[in-house]
């Protein structure tokens, strides 16, 4: 398995030469990326386990976001936290309207039957 900061021989002099993993995302990124919507993502596995993200295609530095492993591990698993905690509001909601719900309907039931009564 090739790692992060990977090394490779050069043939003919037998010097070590990088060769950071790559790799090419199989969807475009979307329209929510301005001129590079119909443009795929180039991942690349750097050294010092620096993780580089770039738009097939462009070489501009400020396309260029490089980010540590740890720090893309974090963002995920805070990702997953908050999707967790958003599932739990919706749930607390959804109890919440249908108790709502009854409480309008028996509120609405009872004035009908005291109107009935007196």
């Amino acid at each position: 398995m090739r790692a992060f900061g990977h090394l490779r021989a050069n043939g003919q002099t037998g010097e070590l030469k990088p060769s950071p993993v790559r790799a090419v995302t199989r969807s475009a990124l979307g329209h929510a990326f301005g001129a590079d919507h119909k443009r795929r993502l180039i991942v690349t596995l750097a050294a010092a386990d620096m993780i580089e993200l770039r738009p097939l295609g462009t070489r501009r530095p400020s396309a260029l976001v490089t980010l540590k492993a740890a720090e893309v591990y974090r963002f995920g698993l805070s990702i997953v936290a908050n999707r967790a905690l958003l599932e739990r509001a919706r749930a607390a909601k959804q109890r919440k309207a249908i108790r709502l719900a009854q409480a309008r309907q028996y509120r609405a039931e009872r004035r009908l039957f005291e109107e009935h009564t007196q």
